[in-house]
């Protein structure tokens, strides 16, 4: 994927791609970054580039600071990525 196909969600800069994720292009510090490795689980191309656009994705198997698995919803938050719990697959809501 090329780097022109990525854009920043947050002010619209060109995204730069490495092995460490997606980062913001913007020398004027805008921020916007999704690290490839979230909470012991590495995000391939096209979890970070669902994520740069906008998309929730699933991940499984994360873990804790503690140790502990659990899984979340990765979403785009105003500086990178967030967690959600809500509408897990498998997860009944009382």
């Amino acid at each position: 994927m090329s780097e022109l196909e990525w854009v920043c969600p947050k002010c619209g800069s060109a995204m730069r791609i490495n092995k460490g994720g997606a980062f913001c292009a913007d020398e004027n510090g805008c921020g916007f970054r999704v690290w490839r490795k979230v909470a012991g689980k590495e995000l391939t191309d096209e979890e970070l580039n669902a994520l740069v656009r906008g998309r929730k994705v699933l991940a499984l198997g994360l873990k804790s600071k503690a140790g502990k698995s659990f899984n979340a919803w990765l979403v785009p938050g105003a500086e990178g990525v967030e967690f959600s719990f809500e509408g897990l697959p498998g997860k009944e809501t009382n």
